[in-house]
């Protein structure tokens, strides 16, 4: 994710329309930043007195399932072989943590296993059962 740009040209910027020197547009196209990027940094100081960059906004938690969760996904017997429900169960009971099976789901996909359908043999096809299966080459800590 982008960083935000640094404080002294904020300054040069602002210090830059307070003495006149263009509008917003020609100050962004002088020093290389979006129209809107002074317009907000114009708003900024005259809200705040200062152009301090304001924290990121989004999701800024702890993840759920931490690298110990991680590992009781890995193992075999739990996460290959265990439908969501179950892992849910199982993870809280655990480490009394309660999650989403939406947030197991996506963990333990994370981990390189994905979510095959086998049939059964030809005469006994009345109904689908499915298997965790490792991929051959997980996904990097990807997120």
């Amino acid at each position: 994710m982008a960083s935000p740009y640094p404080q002294a040209l904020r300054k040069r910027v602002i210090t830059a329309y307070e003495n006149g020197e263009g509008s917003f547009r020609e100050l962004a196209e002088r020093y290389g930043v979006g129209v809107a990027s002074v317009n907000r940094w114009i708003a900024l100081r005259r809200r705040n007195g200062n152009v301090v960059p304001l924290p990121m906004g989004g999701a800024r938690h702890q993840p759920k399932i931490n690298e110990e969760g991680r590992a009781f996904l890995g193992d075999p017997r739990r996460g290959a072989r265990q439908q969501h429900p179950e892992l849910v169960k199982g993870y809280e009971e655990t480490f009394g943590v309660s999650v989403s099976a939406e947030t197991m789901r996506l963990n333990v996909r994370a981990l390189g296993y994905t979510k095959k359908k086998r049939f059964g043999e030809p005469q006994h096809r009345g109904g689908l059962t499915w298997c965790w299966t490792a991929r051959s080459s997980p996904k990097s800590n990807q997120r």
